[in-house]
């Protein structure tokens, strides 16, 4: 909740997701992803801090990430690549990085 709170973020649209994947989910974790007033998975949801949770098994996880890359491959013919997410990632959010976070993104730059 405390990157929900940073000031530097309040006064932005930004929806925080985080994701808890796992090989195995505590029996408690998993009935609080299966409540039958909420999407499977989200086991938070603080509408106040646009934050949520969700968890999923490694197995579900990966079919999901699966279906949506093959729905980008098939419907926009786009393939990501390390540049193409650099670039866009600097061109979007830069604002928002702290120098060292700037800096680790500038080494990671791919030159050919």
């Amino acid at each position: 909740m405390a990157v929900a709170s940073d000031e530097r973020f309040r006064e932005t649209k930004t929806r925080w997701i985080f994701w808890a994947v796992s090989d195995d989910i505590a029996p408690n974790i998993r009935v609080r992803a299966r409540q039958p007033n909420r999407p499977e998975g989200l086991v938070l949801d603080v509408p106040e801090l646009r934050l949520s949770v969700w968890v999923k098994s490694w197995d579900r996880f990966w079919r999901v990430v699966a279906v949506g890359l093959e729905f980008f491959r098939r419907n926009l013919q786009y393939e990501a690549d390390d540049e193409s997410a650099i670039a866009l990632l600097k061109k979007l959010h830069a604002k928002y990085l702290r120098q060292s976070s700037q800096e680790k993104i500038q080494s990671l730059e791919i030159h050919e």
